[in-house]
């Protein structure tokens, strides 16, 4: 289960929970042709829907490089 940040408790997610929210972003994503991007410290369950994990200054270069219509 992952836990919410900047939560004041125990605060988690179950994992169909968590693939639904994933599924949505993912739809999202696609409706908006959008690309996501995460570095490489964040959580897994967001790492898992972002097209590119990288460290801050690749995803820098790639978001520079990323045509947008």
């Amino acid at each position: 289960m992952a836990t919410l940040p900047g939560t004041t408790g125990p605060a988690t997610l179950d994992p169909h929970e968590i693939a639904r929210i994933q599924d949505e972003v993912r739809a999202l994503a696609r409706e908006r042709q959008a690309l996501i991007l995460a570095p490489n410290y964040e959580l897994p369950e967001i790492q898992d829907v972002a097209d590119f994990v990288r460290d801050s200054l690749a995803l820098s270069r790639k978001a520079a490089k990323a045509s947008w219509s």
